[in-house]
């Protein structure tokens, strides 16, 4: 297996720990359900079915290695051949929001008008509703995108001609009303049968990370985290998680390509149960048995979880909470009296899992199923001088792999709008 090590230079191996993921503090893991209900229980990620038994963990030595016989990697990063074609980035946002997308909005948002408005009550200062066109649904959404570009503290601000600012009206796109009516009204796939509202939109997240799929072959390093969506209404699927930048909002687990944050996968969370193996097998189903190595944070990382990729051809590795390692009475105090800078290695029974454990500001507990005791010089700042510490490589190797989610993140916020949805009291209600 080939790994992209970095280069000696102090510029590029000098590394920020301080951020990590850290066993001492577990309060980066606190998450809160906001729902009508008090039960909160279902929001949680569910590992009671881990094995608990204790591990025999023996240090690592010559004798003592890893032999996994792991998929060696041979993908090329490459582009769909159907992209090279492409000349705007409209060309680009319409391949994966394509004609059939498109109209099955229109139909769609027809369909909700129609079986909320049924008793048709006039309005004059309203104008009748008309089906919206696949032109108009292109307008409404580029509409959105401008929005994001450019900030206004009122949305019919953006209906106004500011000739000093050099900014264009929208109305030679669409009208105000034009653009409230279907803002209302807007719908991915609406249905009259009686089925879990959320099928819908699964649907369309399925279709797209379908086509982030196979528009590009990643590079070798994906990694795995949570994303949030900004939302503050009634939902029994809104989170709050204190120690992210969005703390309000509906949480999303999602597959990125580390090196440029290119999503590959996403899994909406639903408020209920999840199994560890199962909602990190289903992210990266597409991917098996290719040689692709996956990181993930704390919060996803078990003995279980590394030796279900390891059997599904993934290199992986994982910062773990000192409670999942199942650890014996040995590395327990190990970890209390390692020195700072120290590192140590174990390797497991079955020698499929390497256990690295390091202390730099706090104690690191990394696991992998690859690796060894390569151990590197990386400079530090500490003060006003430079000193050098040593790092073990694979702890490098998680360093630059898992910022993948926190690249996709910063992309999204550039085009970040603050629009509201119609208050709830404000609709038209059911006709039953």
């Amino acid at each position: 297996m080939s790994l992209n090590n970095s280069s000696n230079s102090e510029e590029e191996n000098s590394l920020d720990f301080n951020s990590s993921s850290s066993d001492e503090s577990e309060e980066d893991l606190q998450q809160f359900i906001l729902s009508d209900s008090d039960d909160s229980s279902n929001s949680e990620i569910d590992d009671d079915n881990e094995d608990n038994d204790v591990f025999t963990w023996q240090e690592y030595s010559r004798k003592n290695k890893l032999d996994n016989m792991l998929v060696e990697y041979n993908e090329v990063s490459k582009y769909d051949k159907n992209l090279k074609s492409f000349q705007q980035p409209l060309d680009f946002f319409l391949y994966f929001l394509d004609e059939d997308t498109l109209n099955s909005i229109c139909n769609s948002s027809d369909l909700y008008y129609k079986n909320n408005n049924k008793t048709n009550r006039a309005k004059t200062h309203h104008k009748q509703w008309l089906q919206p066109t696949i032109s108009e649904i292109k307008n409404y959404i580029g509409i959105l995108i401008y929005m994001g570009v450019i900030r206004k503290p009122q949305l019919r601000m953006y209906w106004k001609l500011e000739e000093k600012i050099s900014q264009f009206s929208l109305k030679s796109y669409m009208t105000f009303e034009r653009f409230m009516s279907i803002k209302t009204n807007f719908h991915l796939k609406y249905t009259n049968k009686k089925m879990n509202y959320l099928n819908n939109i699964k649907e369309f997240m399925k279709q797209l990370a379908q086509k982030f799929q196979t528009s590009y072959t990643p590079q070798q390093n994906l990694c795995i985290d949570e994303s949030m969506i900004k939302f503050k209404g009634r939902t029994h699927m809104k989170v709050f998680m204190p120690l992210k930048p969005i703390r309000y909002g509906l949480k999303v687990y999602v597959l990125a390509e580390s090196e440029s944050g290119f999503l590959l996968n996403l899994s909406l969370h639903e408020g209920k149960n999840y199994q560890l193996v199962n909602l990190i097998g289903d992210l990266v189903d597409h991917y098996k048995n290719k040689g692709y190595i996956v990181a993930f944070d704390r919060f996803y990382t078990t003995t279980n979880v590394i030796q279900q990729l390891s059997h599904n051809g993934f290199y992986a590795l994982g910062m773990c909470m000192k409670n999942r390692i199942k650890s014996n009475e040995t590395i327990t105090e190990k970890q209390k009296k390692i020195e700072k800078h120290e590192s140590v290695f174990y390797v497991n029974k079955q020698k499929d899992l390497l256990l690295t454990i390091w202390r730099d500001t706090k104690v690191l507990n990394l696991i992998t199923n690859f690796g060894n005791n390569s151990v590197e010089t990386i400079t530090r700042q500490q003060n006003e001088s430079k000193i050098s510490v040593n790092c073990p490589q694979i702890i490098k190797q998680y360093q630059s792999s898992s910022k993948g989610v926190d690249y996709l993140d910063q992309m999204i916020q550039y085009y970040n709008h603050e629009i509201r949805s119609k208050k709830w009291h404000n609709k038209q209600p059911k006709v039953k």
